[in-house]
């Protein structure tokens, strides 16, 4: 997601971009194929967009609706704002004058008036250059854009529900917290009763575990746990599909030698031996290793999790691309074009 908010068909400060005129980009249909990467990572459980500036979602969704733009809205230390601003701040007819003749051209390109006669037109031209700046000359590629979300009709959801939409576009995803991450999971216990009372204390573990991720005292963070269970690296805009789920993974040892082990004091370290977590990518599913102390559980995770986040680069990618739907993974792989035309895109970027 990063790199298509850093392609060319964006410009602005990270977290609050607009789309950008760039010829090449036209002649390539960029606006096209980001608009439908986009899309499709929305519906195939991607992450919120959240870097599109208020205008931006104005321009393309009408919200809020036929609400004018401003010099404010406008891309901050660009070419254009700085000249619209320069009009926008004169305080005399003088210097509004003087602003307007230096900027003849700009003017003259948007089919504003160059003669001004009273202070009190500065306001309409204002108006009016920000306009053709933010909508006027951005109409092929607003348009093209759009057709791009149209992809599997979400461009269509949005303009529904704008304002519920508002946030998964323009808004940074909120800070991921133990209690977030715990909440994703459905817990399964098992029916035995014997069981079942092993897995009670193993939640404990679970919760403990994931604060203790969330305030650094892990060698694992929340995202890399959350990236291990379910493959995603953000909670995705429209939930998880399927919801993860947790169950449990017992030792294989009999009744007789668990005694014989008790007997001797060392039940702990063999039941916990080789005991680590396990998960089903497909299927979101979690398996908690059921052991005798903290210590040991917390120990089994962060070395699992820890050796998945140090996969080949290409091994993740394989990964990556069977964690998504055919669907979507073969419109990531026919995107080529646009991965040509962002410079050194990570491995792992398909995923999105």
């Amino acid at each position: 997601m990063q790199q298509i908010q850093d392609s060319e068909v964006f410009e602005g400060p990270d977290g609050s971009k607009n789309l950008a005129l760039d010829s090449q980009a036209l002649r390539d249909d960029l606006y096209f194929d980001v608009g439908c990467l986009l899309a499709l990572a929305l519906v195939h459980s991607g992450p919120p967009v959240g870097f599109f500036s208020p205008a931006l979602y104005q321009c393309l969704f009408n919200y809020p609706a036929n609400q004018p733009l401003t010099v404010s809205h406008m891309t901050p230390g660009s070419h254009f704002t700085c000249q619209v601003n320069k009009i926008a701040k004169a305080e005399s007819l003088g210097e509004l004058n003087a602003v307007v003749a230096a900027s003849r051209d700009y003017l003259q390109l948007a089919g504003c008036s160059c003669d001004l006669s009273s202070l009190e037109q500065k306001d309409a031209l204002v108006a009016d250059l920000v306009t053709f700046t933010m909508i006027t000359r951005m109409q092929l590629p607003l348009q093209r854009f759009r057709e791009g979300l149209r992809t599997l009709g979400v461009f269509e959801q949005v303009q529904l529900f704008p304002s519920a939409f508002f946030r998964v576009f323009c808004e940074d995803s909120a800070r991921l917290t133990a209690q977030a991450v715990s909440r994703f999971f459905t817990v399964n216990f098992s029916e035995d009763q014997e069981r079942r009372n092993k897995e009670m204390p193993i939640i404990t573990f679970w919760r403990h575990f994931l604060l203790e991720c969330e305030v650094g005292r892990s060698s694992v963070s929340l995202h890399d746990l959350l990236h291990f269970a379910t493959g995603a690296d953000e909670p995705p805009a429209t939930g998880f599909l399927p919801p993860p789920s947790i169950s449990f993974l017992h030792a294989v040892t009999s009744s007789l030698l668990e005694r014989e082990q008790e007997d001797e004091g060392g039940a702990g370290m063999l039941l916990d031996e080789g005991l680590f977590p396990q998960r089903e990518l497909h299927s979101k599913h979690l398996l908690l290793p059921v052991t005798s102390s903290y210590r040991a559980f917390k120990g089994s995770m962060e070395q699992v999790v820890s050796n998945h986040m140090y996969l080949l680069p290409s091994e993740k990618l394989q990964e990556h691309l069977m964690t998504l739907s055919p669907c979507l993974r073969g419109s990531c792989l026919r995107k080529r074009r646009f991965v040509k035309s962002i410079s050194k895109p990570p491995a792992g970027w398909l995923h999105y």
